[in-house]
């Protein structure tokens, strides 16, 4: 399967897997040529079985990452072609998808939002709010003398 991206260097493209398979199962296999990468943010093996969105059922494809790109490809030759379970599985090196890889590569900083004066406009309603605030207490004041000059009568 390629997207017409870059070729990746640590992980597998794996086909023909027989139903009902897991997860571990796969890492056990692959896992005699090499160690299979594990998520830092989840912990888990990064292996992926693709399901159909509609059933849920397991497709007989996936993905597996090695920690070691050369553990990548010498399953290559181990594992192409194995019979898995009862079926034969296909295994290649994964592509990335064009547009992710073009994003990888050029690794451009995302473009500037254009915030249309908002800022601005927020400074004048904090400059407003600050204004009447001082406003209020001049009144305040204002008003505190006249008392006083009432009481002083």
């Amino acid at each position: 399967m390629s997207y017409g991206g870059a070729q990746s260097e640590d992980t597998v493209y794996i086909s023909g897997l027989p139903e009902g398979i897991t997860a571990e199962d796969v890492a056990q296999l692959f896992g005699g040529i090499g160690r299979v990468a594990v998520d830092k943010r989840t912990g888990d093996k990064k292996i992926w079985l693709y399901k159909d969105r509609a059933t849920g059922k397991l497709k007989g494809d996936g993905t597996l990452t090695y920690e070691d790109p050369e553990a990548a490809k010498a399953s290559l030759n181990f594992y192409d072609g194995y019979n898995f379970k009862g079926s034969t599985i296909k295994v290649s090196m994964a592509q990335t998808k064009a547009s992710f890889a073009a994003a990888q590569a050029s690794r451009q900083a995302p473009a500037p939002r254009a915030d249309f004066g908002r800022d601005e406009r927020r400074e004048e309603r904090r400059d407003d709010s600050r204004d009447d605030r001082r406003d209020d207490r001049r009144d305040d004041r204002r008003d505190d003398r006249r008392d006083d000059r009432r009481d002083d009568r």
